[in-house]
């Protein structure tokens, strides 16, 4: 009984060790380590190299000029504190996901469509992850963002010919 106290740690991961349910001292690092067997102290796990992906749906989002396009997403992120990813959310990915979507409306909107489809690629995806940085530590889930990718902005497929006359009207003036 008192051998099933031992537990190993990798070194790409943190322990939180639970006393009776509550958190009992800081994260702990790579090794062999003991605790008080079951009921009385748990382990829980979290990997903190590793590098995990969330992606937003197909959305459609408003434009500083009052235009619709569709937008989506992928953010990569990795666990910066084991605690607050364990214990302050039941679903941080999902947190992740939904401040992603709130962060893309946001750098969206105050852009003309036309900056967005053509050179500012790389100011919405830096704007954005800046945007999203700021939320999830304010809600203070212990992530840390890595990259955010655009995977798809487009007008909608509905007025995609009506776009492509505007452009080719630009180009032969």
């Amino acid at each position: 009984y008192f051998a099933s106290g031992l537990y190993f740690v990798q070194p790409d991961e943190q322990a939180i060790v639970r006393r009776l349910g509550k958190v009992h001292g800081a994260p702990v690092e790579a090794g062999i380590h003991y605790r008080w067997p079951y009921p009385i102290e748990s382990v829980d796990k979290v990997s903190v190299s590793e590098i995990r992906k969330v992606v937003t749906p197909r959305r459609l989002v408003l434009t500083g000029d009052e235009t619709l396009t569709e937008a989506s997403i992928a953010v990569h992120f990795k666990v910066k504190d084991a605690k607050r990813f364990l214990l302050n959310s039941s679903s941080p990915e999902q947190i992740v996901k939904n401040a992603a979507e709130s962060g893309l409306r946001a750098v969206i909107g105050r852009n003309l469509i036309d900056v967005l489809l053509t050179t500012g690629r790389m100011m919405i995806t830096e704007e954005t992850k800046n945007v999203l940085q700021k939320e999830l530590d304010r809600n203070g889930i212990g992530v840390e963002v890595i990259s955010v990718l655009i995977l798809y902005l487009a007008p909608p497929y509905e007025v995609k010919d009506a776009f492509q006359d505007v452009a080719s009207a630009r180009e032969d003036k």
